[in-house]
This record gives structure tokens, C-alpha cells and sequence, in this order.
């Protein structure tokens, strides 16, 4: 249980305040059963801030996104999955803000969403409406404390964990389950938020490169990790059978443990990093891989 601390930011840290078309959030989301076969449907999605807008009268800062799209086989072993990696960039809506409330229209719908509001407490219910993202219900916030990001302190809220996974938001940043997207997990779709880029630097987590190029890709890489979340035994194959440069990263960017593995199959005990939200990287023949890690 994450209990409550009282080190809360004494200004408010706003989404669009000192932003400019430099900041950048990076997500990635896998969906199963694409298309009805056993392929894996992979998304990673860099939203960035293109300028301003105005809609039905309304002052918006213009949200634009470049989306990475590709399939990989499922458990069940599909073969006949394509191997490209497409490519799109669109505009994805707009945000605007108003006494810590962050408001995003949608042009699909045509409708603007209350996505977030920071003037809450332990007991409300955060936002998620469900005509937003993947939609879903509205999530009690169960605790609430302050988290040091780049010079100054953020809130930080927790939400119930579903599924073992928890949820977090944090003040100027989002939801970890990504900025634009529900704070439910879903049953065939997952999503996680990478990174976030302000002012052309990485600041959340720090040290982490926050470039489309370095996500991960599990087509390419040819890796699997699992299970996610873990407390003991983290295993990560590769059918490849390349040595693996592995480093567990925490929220700020610390390398936590790192190893060299030379192994099809690789389990790594991670029982003694204290649970939370970490990042596993890993690379591979030349190329590198992003994934969320969860230790419960």
C-alpha cells in the first residue's frame, strides 16, 4: 500500500504552459488477434506539439502524432504475419488547460474530453471517460504523493491496480498507461508510456532516449520478455541467439543492474529491486530495445 506523503509541488506544473514543438510523449501498445489470426499488433505513437489551433471558438494547442505500425507472430506460432513497419503521421487532436484541468478535443468525434484534473484528492475519481482512447471506467485515486522531475516536484497519483498492474499519473506528464490513452487495461490491448521529451530533452525517465529509433521492436529484435509484472525471475528469450546487453533502468534513468547474456533463454532475478515501474533495455546485434517492466 503507497502511502501518502505530504511533499506535494508547491506550483502547479502545467502540460502547455512552457511547451513548445521540441516536446514529445512516446507510447507503445500491443494488441492481440489483429485481423482475427494469432498475429501481434504493435503501435508505438509519438505525439508532438505542432502549434495552435482554434475549434468552435476555442483556443486549442495542436497535438500531432507519428505512428509506427507493425505485426509480429502470436503465441500460437502464425507464421503468415506481414513483416513491414508502416509509417503515418496525422493530426491527433487538441489539448487545452484551465485551472489544472487538461481538456483534448477529438476531431473523430468531434467532441472534447476532461482527460485529467489535478485539483483532486485521495478518494476522488480521476477522469477516463469512455469515449476516449480505449475508454473505461472512472478510477478511484488511492494515494497520492510528490516525485522530484527535472528540478521540480510533480504530484503524483496512484490508481487501483488492475490485473497486478498498477496506474499512475503524474502532474504535467500523464498517465503511465500513456498520455492519450485509457487507464484500463484492456483485455486484448495494452498500452504504456515510454517517455516524455520537454524542450528537447528527456526528462522523464531521465536518461532514457526518447527516439522513435530506440523503442522496442519485437519483430526485429526477434525477443520476447516475460512475465510482466514480475517479483522474482524476469525471463528474456531471443530466437536470434545474439548476446544480449541487458540493463534494468529506474524511473530517474539509473542503471540498476546490468548483465551481458550469451544464451537462447535468460532468466534474471530481479527479487531483490524494490517493486515499481522500471525499463528494460536491451541490445542486440547493433539494435535496441524499450520495454516497461513492472515489479510487483
Amino acid at each position: 500500500m503507497v502511502l501518502t506523503k505530504i511533499s506535494f509541488s508547491q506550483t502547479y506544473v502545467s502540460f502547455i504552459s512552457t511547451a513548445d514543438s521540441s516536446d514529445q510523449w512516446m507510447d507503445y501498445i500491443s494488441c492481440s488477434n489483429s485481423g482475427g489470426n494469432n498475429c501481434l499488433e504493435h503501435y508505438q505513437n509519438v505525439y508532438s506539439i505542432t502549434g495552435d489551433t482554434s475549434i468552435n471558438s476555442i483556443n486549442y494547442v495542436k497535438i500531432t502524432t507519428t505512428e509506427k505500425h507493425w505485426l509480429t507472430s502470436g503465441i500460437s506460432g502464425q507464421v503468415n504475419c506481414p513483416s513491414s513497419i508502416n509509417y503515418s503521421t496525422y493530426f491527433f487532436g487538441g489539448i487545452r488547460e484551465n485551472s489544472k484541468h487538461l481538456y483534448f478535443f477529438d476531431p473523430i468525434s468531434s467532441t472534447e474530453y476532461l482527460i485529467y484534473d489535478f485539483n483532486l484528492t485521495t478518494g476522488d475519481t480521476m477522469p477516463n471517460p469512455s469515449g476516449f482512447g480505449f475508454g473505461g471506467e472512472y478510477r478511484i485515486i488511492e494515494s497520492i504523493d510528490s516525485i522530484l522531475i527535472n528540478n521540480s516536484y510533480r504530484k503524483r497519483y496512484f490508481l487501483p491496480e488492475i490485473n497486478g498492474i498498477p496506474t499512475t499519473v503524474i502532474e504535467g506528464i500523464g498517465a503511465s498507461t500513456g498520455v492519450f490513452h485509457s487507464m484500463n487495461i484492456n483485455i486484448s490491448c495494452e498500452s504504456n508510456m515510454l517517455c516524455y521529451k520537454e524542450n528537447g530533452t528527456t526528462i522523464y525517465p531521465n536518461g532514457i532516449n526518447c527516439d522513435m529509433n530506440l523503442s522496442i521492436e519485437k519483430g526485429q529484435l526477434d525477443l520476447a520478455i516475460y512475465p510482466n509484472p514480475t517479483n522474482a525471475y524476469l525471463t528474456i528469450e531471443s530466437e536470434s541467439g545474439y548476446s544480449l546487453e541487458i540493463e534494468i533502468i529506474n524511473s530517474f534513468g539509473q542503471v540498476i543492474l546490468k548483465k551481458s547474456v550469451n544464451q537462447p533463454s535468460n532468466s534474471i532475478d530481479v527479487s531483490a529491486i524494490s517493486s515499481g515501474i522500471y525499463f528494460v533495455k536491451v541490445e542486440v546485434g547493433g539494435k535496441v530495445g524499450l520495454q516497461k517492466l513492472i515489479i510487483e
